[in-house]
């Protein structure tokens, strides 16, 4: 198999312009590079070329340094970004490719300087951290690197083309001018203790767990406007790879509304298909949380109710809000901000009753579905 396929890559180098054409080089531009079944685009943009009288400026800037963007695409050609970070690369890579599942970006060598240095191959996980890199001395060894590359003033050239992705063995594919050399992915560890093999060992409970968690907060980050979306990249694409294992499904709408819906599609599919009653008790437990989250706001919104109360010997009155505890003229905050909200992110509602000694004040949030006067609003309790 390897040989034909080894066949077939020295077929299409002969077509492949690679940059390093003896000592000359052009100046990178951005670049786009989509995963073999199109459904994930990386986009390079290369260090800027720093000018004369651009040495003083501030080098922090963007266009100081290679980025490097991973895209979900759906098939309309939508795109929702999954992760956007600094490249090792000084200049840019000079190829790229992308696993199929959005799982690992590799990059190959650097621009102006192929086959020397520590980058010759580097790999990065589904959120933008760096896996590893190797040099082409973990890759060769000096005999072959002697023997097959070609030198240059520059660099050294020794691929044949660009490396893909095994998916079936879950490897990356070196078509270097000796032979091919792999990278066993399943053995690498990314992120933060999470692996390339994570979703085949999770069992159903811990699965749909976590798929209940994402779809959760997918949902919330997706009813904010548009400007507040930048988490949900991320989420999506942990989604995309978790629902379509448990429910064995090949989810193909990957937007960021779109999406969301397809996800909890997908969740209740997996559940059904596998423990519905766990999905269950999984929903009536999140929002249990959510509804005891909310009372013990309100315990301590009580409690600084009371010490407004201390230091002016009042409370609040209707106009004033709860707002006046968290800023006032005397500049006390009395409790934060963010406790003015219930565990929906709607207001908790004061109503005074400067009348009731007994109850002076109620505290209401309209519940789960943020409605007033439903069976679902919880009250404070005196």
């Amino acid at each position: 198999m390897y040989k034909k396929l080894f066949v077939i890559y020295f077929l299409f180098s002969l077509v492949f312009t690679l940059p390093a054409n003896a000592t000359e080089w052009t100046d990178p531009d951005i670049t786009k590079h989509v995963s073999h079944n199109n459904k994930f685009r990386f986009v390079v943009t290369p260090r800027k070329q720093i000018a004369k009288d651009e040495i003083d400026e501030d080098t922090s800037a963007d266009k100081f340094h290679c980025w490097g963007e991973l895209f979900a695409q759906d098939t309309a050609g939508n795109l929702t970004s999954i992760w956007r970070k600094k490249l090792i690369n000084p200049i840019a890579p000079v190829r790229v490719s992308v696993e199929n599942q959005g799982r690992f970006v590799a990059t190959i060598d650097d621009w102006y300087h192929a086959g020397f240095g520590p980058r010759a191959v580097v790999l990065y996980d589904d959120r933008g951290v760096l896996v590893k890199r190797w040099p082409l001395e973990e890759i060769l060894n000096q005999e072959e690197i002697n023997l097959y590359t070609s030198q240059t003033i520059t660099s050294l050239l020794w691929l044949n083309a660009t490396p893909f992705f095994n998916v079936e063995k879950d490897e990356l594919v070196l078509p270097t001018k000796v032979d091919f050399r792999f990278i066993d992915l399943q053995t690498l560890v990314i992120g933060n203790s999470l692996q390339t093999d994570r979703f085949r060992e999770m069992n159903r409970s811990d699965g749909l767990k976590r798929l209940l968690v994402i779809t959760i907060e997918a949902s919330e980050i997706a009813d904010k406007p548009s400007a507040s979306q930048d988490g949900l990249g991320p989420l999506v694409l942990e989604a995309y790879q978790l629902a379509a294992h448990l429910a064995g499904t090949d989810p193909t709408e990957i937007g960021k509304y779109p999406f969301v819906r397809k996800m909890r599609e997908l969740t209740f599919e997996a559940a059904e298909k596998f423990d519905t009653p766990l999905y269950e008790q999984l929903v009536i437990a999140h929002r249990a949380a959510k509804i005891a989250g909310t009372r013990a706001q309100m315990m301590s919104l009580r409690q600084a109710l009371e010490m407004f109360y201390v230091n002016t010997m009042r409370y609040p009155s209707q106009e004033q809000g709860l707002a006046i505890l968290a800023e006032n003229e005397q500049g006390l905050e009395y409790i934060s901000e963010e406790m003015l909200l219930d565990q929906w992110k709607n207001p908790i509602i004061y109503r005074s009753n400067p009348d009731d000694y007994n109850q002076p004040y109620n505290l209401i949030s309209w519940g789960p579905d943020g409605k007033p006067a439903t069976e679902d609003d919880i009250t404070s309790e005196w």
